[in-house]
């Protein structure tokens, strides 16, 4: 069973259409019965990633201790808010 019920593609739809409307990202989420956090998430994975960003993960990620210390360690140093690390280092999720 898939993760999302969205495929890419549908992803992509719903970005484009997100983006050429004068709606909120609240009042679009709301109409069209998504969660506003995924809408961002697929925006930002989209920049990042291409169409690919948007595609199901297949398997978990798995991270070292070291990469995770440093992720920690820029995030109290102020290096950046959570989610705008997350995309710098290419995480999929915040948490």
């Amino acid at each position: 069973m898939p993760r999302s019920r969205h495929t890419p593609a549908e992803k992509l739809a719903l970005i484009t259409y997100f983006q050429s409307s004068n709606l909120s990202i609240r009042a679009f989420s709301k109409q069209h019965e998504l969660n506003c956090y995924s809408i961002r998430q697929w925006m930002l994975r989209y920049q990042r990633d291409g169409i690919d960003g948007l595609a199901e993960a297949t398997k978990n990620q798995h991270y070292s201790q070291i990469f995770k210390q440093k992720i920690i360690r820029a995030y109290l140093n102020g290096e950046g808010t959570i989610q705008g690390l997350t995309n710098k280092y290419g995480l999929r999720s915040t948490s």
